[in-house]
């Protein structure tokens, strides 16, 4: 047992804000890479366990702020301690988790400057992606057609307007032809994706997300810009009310409110 595995979480299991069974179905989490029929057997557990582990994370079943206890994760998910550390030193490395003065990893609190940077980044990553890459006209719908084909009229839950931000900024640093953009979305996507599971107190998201689409596949890079700068703006005016929606859904606490 690794020092401070002893100390347990709160809530671990408790308060997701989403079914990450549903993964595949919505693209954008952690599923299984092309050509995963061929690896084997031990290679596509491995593979599986990092993707549940890393869902678990981002959806808050393991809370922001949370201790990781590996042999309790290694129970959860029905298999040894080792495993689950090769994925948590993964995670680790990746920015998704922090390790421990003490020896341990943990999830990182949330708080309104964190959050802040971190929209800011993908301020920053979108604007350069939108400004120099070529194809911006030929950007996917972000609405997932398994959850919304003839249901675009009508009212997206939060959960699937967030998947639906995932989709539109993955598929905008797919256009890039520096890998290391797609790199840095998938990363910073996965350390989003339960803020956006929250933006929902904003209001507009869905109609906001199809505009955001429609102005970044019109192919004209102003336009694109200014429309991304108006998106993260209200973000950044708006942390306080987010950061309580976060707070009330149990995945932060009021005290870390200067973190």
């Amino acid at each position: 047992m690794e020092r401070g595995d002893e100390r347990q979480g709160h809530g671990a299991g408790q308060g997701r804000c989403c079914d990450p069974a549903d993964r595949s179905r919505r693209g954008c989490l952690g599923t299984s890479a092309p050509g995963a029929l061929a690896m084997s057997p031990e290679a596509l557990s491995a593979q599986r366990l990092y993707g549940d582990i890393r869902d678990a994370i981002m959806t808050g079943a393991f809370r922001p702020g949370e201790v990781l206890v590996t042999s309790h994760i290694a129970e959860r998910f029905g298999t040894s301690v080792s495993p689950v550390r090769d994925v948590l030193h993964q995670l680790l490395g990746e920015g998704l988790i922090q390790a421990q003065s003490i020896g341990g990893f943990y999830v990182p609190a949330l708080a309104p400057r964190g959050i802040g940077h971190l929209y800011r980044w993908q301020a920053e990553l979108t604007y350069l992606v939108a400004r120099s890459a070529p194809g911006l006209e030929t950007i996917s719908d972000p609405l997932d057609p398994g959850l919304s084909h003839g249901r675009k009229a009508g009212v997206l839950t939060p959960v699937e307007i967030a998947h639906g931000c995932s989709r539109l900024f993955h598929a905008l640093a797919g256009i890039s032809d520096n890998p290391e953009h797609h790199l840095a979305f998938a990363r910073l996507d996965a350390r989003l994706h339960l803020v956006r599971c929250h933006e929902a107190v904003l209001g507009r998201c869905q109609g906001e997300l199809v505009s955001l689409w429609g102005h970044l596949r019109s192919g004209n890079r102003h336009r694109a810009r200014t429309a991304l700068w108006h998106y993260h703006r209200r973000r950044l005016l708006n942390l306080e009310r987010i950061f309580a929606a976060l707070v009330a859904a149990g995945h932060a606490r009021a005290s870390a409110h200067e973190i």
